[in-house]
């Protein structure tokens, strides 16, 4: 797990504020292992963590790929409160089909969208093809009982 440095977070709040039109500010340590994202409070970045085995710290925010951001949900709601675009807004009866985890029709382009359903943003999505691609994670899915 590394401490990212200026750049490398620079990275990540420019993806942010061209994709999302994030501007807010992002009061965290970042650290990364793999292609995984975490934040945690700035008093970690204080720390040493070579020879250390530590396995994760931190509140996941996200994962990189391609240079592209996808978010977690924790990732979604800290950045959501102040994104501007590319939030999709479901409506009632979608919000049941993300959380099952289906896939969910769209007329938007391709790309990476935050999801939302009134103000309560519950993730992060890729779009192909007219497909809202779901990304929330199989332990967080509900069941839906028929």
């Amino acid at each position: 797990m590394i401490v990212l440095n200026k750049n490398q977070l620079r990275e990540i709040t420019n993806f942010l504020e061209k994709r999302f039109g994030f501007k807010g500010e992002l009061n965290y340590t970042f650290l990364r292992e793999g292609k995984e994202l975490f934040v945690t409070n700035k008093d970690v970045s204080k720390m040493h963590f070579k020879g250390l085995k530590v396995r994760k710290t931190g509140v996941y925010f996200g994962k990189v790929l391609d240079g592209d951001v996808l978010l977690s949900v924790e990732g979604s709601q800290i950045v959501g409160k102040s994104a501007k675009n590319n939030v999709i807004v479901l409506a009632a009866e979608e919000v049941y089909l993300w959380l099952s985890g289906a896939e969910i029709k769209s007329k938007v382009e391709d790309g990476i969208y935050l999801v939302r359903e009134d103000k309560d943003f519950l993730g992060c999505c890729k779009v192909r093809n007219n497909i809202i691609i779901n990304s929330l994670s199989m332990d967080r899915r509900v069941k839906i009982l028929v």
